[in-house]
């Protein structure tokens, strides 16, 4: 059986605590409670197996893993750009 695996949309609310390092301003970029940020991160966080934050600091500070997720969701989002840009070209 596969291990879970995290939906785009957690990585990226991961990526924007990690990035402004509060669950607050993140909630405030997707619209979304603080608490279902924490969720969704947790739910990231478990799936992946690994911790992408340190909770001991403050501001939130990323881990490691959390901070190569961080800088790789902006490449998913800049790719995943393209290739909808492309689609559209092609339907054109």
């Amino acid at each position: 059986m596969q291990p879970p695996v995290p939906d785009l949309r957690s990585l990226q609310i991961v990526a924007a605590v990690a990035d402004s390092g509060s669950m607050l301003e993140a909630s405030r970029q997707f619209g979304m409670t603080q608490s279902a940020v924490s969720q969704a991160v947790r739910r990231a966080e478990a799936a992946v197996g690994v911790a992408f934050f340190d909770r001991s600091r403050r501001p939130l500070t990323p881990t490691r893993a959390g901070r190569i997720l961080a800088d790789r969701v902006l490449d998913l989002n800049r790719d995943f750009d393209v290739l909808l840009s492309t689609l559209r070209a092609a339907a054109e």
